[in-house]
């Protein structure tokens, strides 16, 4: 069963949908616990070349259960497909399963090449994947250096998600400050940034005490006005084509649909 469903998933047409790879890298990061031997590694390579947010995380599963051998196939086939960068982060990926002390010195230097970056968001996100592989005394300097980093980034959305990310990275007792900081990039963002102030209010909620009204209420809030406008806007498309058909009621019709509208949504 398990054999059958990894060849279903590698043989996916990811041709024709731009996001069909993501799907197919999180089928594959499903079934890697029940994955054969024989398995791994070429699902590995497949997992090469995806967007590194689900490449990573699927990768780190399954680097769990590869032999010395073929990690080091693995490190081999990124260097063909990415720059350092990308090499970068299929190194972190695979970073955990490495034997001391060859672990510490990957990881030192890939501090010291993310510190070379010219791109603040580049930076925060390689130091946050390095402080997922160190104990939690040595990752909290590293993380206080991502949380730098992330508040250089200019673009409000950008900065919202890294902030979110480096708050999820820490202690629960340690977020607080992070994911009210990043509540208040996610506020002064885009109206549709919903998602991303509720990914803020899940890392806070184990950490905050009033975390329905300062996270969760928020982004509930923001959801509400969405719809509405959403809705709204809906409305008046139907309405214009309805007009243009030579509907007398639609005025009132439009009027009564709004007024629902507004009384349902906050």
């Amino acid at each position: 069963m398990a054999d059958r469903a990894v060849r279903l998933a590698l043989n996916l047409d990811v041709s024709g949908n731009e996001h069909s790879p993501h799907y197919r890298a999180m089928a594959l990061a499903h079934l890697c616990e029940h994955l054969p031997a024989h398995s791994i590694l070429p699902v590995g390579l497949q997992l090469l070349g995806l967007h590194g947010e689900v490449m990573v995380p699927a990768l780190r599963k399954l680097a769990s259960r590869m032999s010395g051998a073929e990690l080091h196939q693995m490190m081999e086939a990124a260097e063909t497909l990415y720059n350092d960068y990308g090499q970068a982060k299929v190194l972190l990926a695979l970073a955990p399963q490495f034997p001391e002390p060859g672990r510490r010195e990957v990881l030192q230097d890939l501090h010291h090449f993310a510190q070379d970056i010219d791109d603040p968001l580049l930076r925060c996100q390689l130091t946050i994947l390095i402080a997922s592989c160190l104990p939690e005394a040595e990752a909290l300097p590293v993380l206080a250096d991502a949380h730098a980093q992330a508040r250089l980034v200019a673009e409000v959305e950008a900065r919202t998600k890294v902030l979110t990310d480096t708050a999820g990275a820490l202690p629960p007792e340690r977020r607080a400050e992070v994911c009210y900081e990043a509540l208040a990039a996610a506020s002064a963002g885009h109206a549709d940034d919903v998602h991303l102030m509720g990914r803020i209010a899940l890392a806070a909620s184990p950490s905050v005490t009033p975390v329905w009204q300062d996270f969760w209420r928020p982004a509930l809030h923001r959801a509400a006005g969405v719809s509405r406008v959403e809705v709204a806007r809906q409305v008046a498309d139907a309405a214009r084509d309805i007009v243009r058909l030579g509907a007398e009621a639609t005025p009132a019709a439009v009027m009564t649909v709004l007024d629902d509208v507004i009384r349902w949504w906050p």
